[in-house]
């Protein structure tokens, strides 16, 4: 297939994905949905490139965006559409959707930059592999404020996640366990311990709650207050990736048994299981209520459909492996075994939590 053509699947009733997004030697470490029209995905390639979810055409690659792999994204809020990176050359950078510049380079970290998440309009949070958090000013670059030290994690720091409507986040590390961080006095007020690895993701999920998903195979569900683990989500057979907050009720999971899988968030039941990547899925984000994006080692990005999964009453496997997907595609050189390195954090609502601080 040639670079950035799309396989549009929506009128192809074999399969249960809506689109998919393709190119060579572009594997999908994260991506973000800027505004339901387009998204923009984070690849090893030292590349971004922005597509558009209804006809699936790569309307622009961002070549050489960064010196070193590029391994997290994230939308900006305002009136104009911007985003974020993060790379393994320990930098940030703020892009412009429409002039498609970079208009600011954020340095301060010591080693790769896995995670960033808006705490506000003005401010992103960002996690790296120095085992520090930095708060960074997006107007000026200037960086704010670092979180760490003892009270701070002892391992990379693969996760960050904004608690809406707070001056609170959350972030999860190699050394095992999520803490809680006050952005305002820069101190950390909670931890959170359960899994038996790495903690690879962090999502707060709105009414005092937030899940992780762990190099152990597991995603968990925590009260933030309480620092209880209320819920443990097993069903994948090998490390989860990327976490994502649906509505509250329900979430996703993005692993590397290369499938995504549907949960209650509360009984803690798959109600689905998505089939269709050939490898690792390391980055979710979701649309709105129906549809989500994921990203893949396999060089692809699909965008999928929830509501076929709404009403189902047991766990079902919505198998995409159809002839048309498996003719001609380039096999990746990468070992699925290789461990999760970073990943894109989306920021969800959640209530008043004044009382965590």
């Amino acid at each position: 297939d040639d670079e950035g053509k799309s396989n549009y699947l929506a009128k192809n009733k074999e399969s249960k994905w809506i689109n998919e997004y393709r190119s060579r030697k572009h594997y999908v470490h994260s991506l973000a949905n800027i505004d339901g029209k387009y998204f923009v995905t984070a690849s090893q390639d030292n590349s971004v490139k922005q597509w558009d979810i209804e006809t699936g055409n790569c309307l622009h690659t961002f070549c050489n965006a960064h010196d070193g792999w590029v391994t997290c994204v994230t939308k900006v809020g305002g009136a104009i559409p911007k985003f974020i990176t993060g790379s393994h050359d320990c930098t940030l950078k703020l892009w412009n959707v429409s002039t498609r510049k970079c208009e600011r380079v954020f340095k301060g970290h010591s080693d790769w930059v896995n995670s960033v998440a808006c705490l506000d309009d003005n401010t992103i949070i960002t996690g790296s592999s120095d085992a520090t958090i930095k708060m960074f000013d997006i107007l000026t670059g200037e960086c704010m404020k670092t979180f760490g030290g003892a009270e701070g994690h002892q391992d990379w720091v693969t996760s960050v996640s904004v608690i809406s409507n707070s001056q609170l986040f959350l972030s999860g590390s190699w050394d095992g366990t999520a803490k809680l961080w006050n952005s305002s006095t820069g101190k950390c007020t909670r931890t959170y311990t359960g899994h038996k690895d790495w903690v690879t993701s962090v999502e707060s999920i709105g009414d005092g709650k937030f899940i992780t998903g762990s190099e152990d195979k597991t995603a968990k569900l925590f009260c933030i207050e309480s620092e209880e683990c209320i819920q443990t989500y097993v069903g994948h057979s090998k490390w989860i990736a990327s976490v994502a907050n649906i509505d509250g009720k329900r979430h996703l999971t993005g692993s590397g048994d290369k499938t995504v899988k549907l949960w209650n968030t509360m009984t803690g039941k798959c109600l689905c299981t998505y089939e269709g990547h050939s490898l690792g899925v390391y980055s979710l984000s979701v649309i709105d209520t129906r549809t989500f994006l994921s990203g893949s080692l396999d060089e692809t990005s699909k965008l999928w459909s929830i509501s076929p999964c709404l009403s189902l009453g047991k766990e079902e496997s919505l198998s995409n492996l159809t002839n048309s997907t498996k003719n001609g595609r380039e096999s990746s050189k990468m070992d699925e075994s290789v461990p999760y390195v970073s990943l894109h954090s989306i920021t969800s609502e959640a209530s008043d939590s004044s009382s965590y601080v």
